[in-house]
């Protein structure tokens, strides 16, 4: 009695099989029956009794989260098998469901996209169709006949439509695709309407899909290998996402003491307020697919560097634009309430740094009796003066919001002021300057803190230690278990008001990258220098303010 050998199913170990064997043959003949009969079925029937790995059923609550969901992975990693088994899902479940498949040629549609599809296909919808309501014709050498089949499910709802296109078919006839429709109205399972795989274009066709997919509410499925190239394209859906689910790394791939413990599992990114108005990804882990070799990977790419582990193993793009700060979320960190601030519970803190021929930008912060510290205002703020910064290719450059809209301290004491009133705050306990641009004497040999000075305003300088030192150091205000709830103990210490929007878009976005992010730079190096205020201790709750900071000569306390 031989038990096939399987990659998931495991069958009873030769000890057990003799003990069953001498002790109770009929369990033993059931238990064989059971494990032949699971395999068959997989085989059979993958969309209702296959095997599904760790990163399908993310990719599942991503489509029922956005509209917009990508799908990274290595070669082998299964993503191209989630993708059909997803369009044949919504084939079957949704009544007049519609569904195009986007593939780079022929080859690559004929021998992945429509292979995949006709294999997830239940068996009774296997066979050739020729009706009035249903079609298909499905050989392995040319794939679906005329590139498309209509499927009748019998049971009175509309036929679902499904089709294979090649991105050069767009090119030719851009119009045509203006007209088609995506998804179902009327969709019981997630409602995909498109699905692109290796999606390498400038982003035109996507963009039209975007315009077409809300008329039936539907989702575009992209499924993407970054070995060798991350497009433009991808990156900008890349761009201002966060990191809200992390996976464990395999030791063995990532044996090096400087390699990573866990890499990022799920990123998204909320577009706007609307439902579903955002982008899901998901990276998948090549070890979760039993049949992909995983241990002769290690063999060929344990040795080679971090960044290639990453994309081979996790499916971690080498140029991904990624942030200093992956724990850093909106549902984490950003909040819809303003602390109301109290002298007896909080303490007021501003910082400013001059920007030579653009705007000063500025933050001011509470900090608790918990030592908790909360970012109440910003400026320039977005809603008043436009983008800090906008997002070019590949750079960031500097936006509206940066240029110069007030020319003297005094009129920055002026609005700083009004902000301040805002705010409800008549006394600032301590203001920060960047102790180089605030030293730097004008024609007269007066610094910046000598001219705030005469205004009003007494600025200390800045933490002189090192950007590393100070991004380090901020990493603490944003640490909390990623995993698990967020609740009075699993939080971060830092929250910040949703009207700071170019600091909360900087801080999504910079990568300490050089003159590629630049432009976010600003308002990192604001947070960096209240992080390292109080001789790097950070700023304090100060109950007993009743004395003032004194500046005397240059830059100095």
């Amino acid at each position: 009695m031989d038990f096939t050998d399987h990659q998931i199913i495991k069958p009873p170990s030769p000890e057990e099989i003799l003990f069953l064997y001498e002790n109770d043959l009929p369990l033993l003949k059931d238990l064989h029956a059971a494990h032949e009969s699971r395999i068959a079925k997989a085989v059979i029937d993958p969309l209702n009794h296959g095997f599904e790995f760790p990163s399908w059923p993310l990719v599942y609550e991503m489509c029922d989260k956005w509209m917009e969901v990508f799908a990274f992975g290595g070669n082998g990693s299964s993503k191209s098998e989630i993708g059909a088994k997803m369009v044949v899902d919504a084939l079957v479940n949704n009544p007049g469901a519609k569904i195009y498949c986007f593939a780079q040629d022929d080859a690559a549609s004929v021998q992945i996209q429509q292979r995949y599809v006709y294999r997830y296909l239940p068996p009774e919808f296997k066979e050739k169709q020729k009706s009035s309501t249903a079609y298909l014709n499905f050989s392995l050498q040319n794939g679906f006949t005329g590139d498309k089949f209509i499927l009748d499910v019998g049971d009175g709802t509309e036929v679902r439509e499904c089709f294979f296109v090649k991105y050069s078919q767009y090119q030719a006839n851009k119009s045509k695709f203006e007209g088609y429709e995506y998804g179902s109205r009327s969709a019981k399972t997630v409602n995909i309407g498109a699905w692109l795989d290796e999606y390498l274009e400038n982003g035109e066709l996507y963009n039209t899909l975007l315009y077409r997919i809300p008329r039936r509410g539907a989702t575009i499925l992209t499924t993407f290998t970054p070995i060798n190239h991350m497009t433009p394209f991808v990156a900008d859906k890349i761009k201002g996402s966060q990191v809200t689910k992390t996976i464990k790394v395999n030791p063995e791939a990532f044996p090096n003491s400087s390699d990573p413990k866990s890499v990022e599992w799920v990123r998204e990114k909320k577009n706007n307020d609307k439902a579903k108005g955002g982008v899901g990804m998901v990276f998948f882990p090549s070890e979760d697919n039993p049949w992909a070799g995983f241990d002769n990977m290690i063999t060929l790419h344990s040795h080679k560097s971090l960044t290639e582990r990453l994309v081979r193993f996790h499916g971690i793009p080498s140029n991904i634009i990624t942030s200093l700060f992956p724990k850093f979320s909106n549902a984490a960190n950003v909040v819809e309430k303003r602390w109301e601030f109290d002298r007896s519970k909080h303490t007021c803190y501003m910082v400013a740094d001059p920007a030579g021929r653009r705007s000063y930008s500025c933050l001011w912060a509470f900090v608790n009796q918990l030592g908790d510290v909360h970012i109440v205002a910003e400026f320039p703020e977005r809603q008043t003066y436009g983008e800090w910064a906008d997002f070019g290719s590949p750079n960031w450059r500097y936006g509206p919001a940066s240029k110069k809209h007030i020319m003297s301290v005094k009129g920055y004491v002026k609005v700083w002021k009004e902000i301040e009133e805002e705010i409800g705050v008549k006394d600032v306990f301590e203001r920060i300057g960047d102790s180089r641009a605030f030293a730097t004497e004008n024609d007269d040999s007066i610094d910046r803190f000598m001219a705030f000075e005469d205004e009003g305003m007494i600025f200390i300088p800045s933490d002189g230690r090192t950007e590393e030192v100070g991004l380090q150091m901020l990493d603490e205000w944003f640490d909390y278990d990623i995993n698990e709830p967020l609740n009075s103990v699993n939080r971060p210490t830092l929250t910040i008001h949703k009207s700071c929007e170019n600091l909360i878009d900087s801080i999504i976005n910079y990568n300490s990258d050089g003159k590629k992010d630049e432009a976010l730079k600003d308002f990192i190096d604001l947070l960096r220098y209240l992080r390292m205020t109080n001789a790097g201790e950070g700023p304090d709750h100060v109950t007993n303010q009743n004395y003032t900071v004194t500046v005397r000569g240059k830059g100095g306390y």
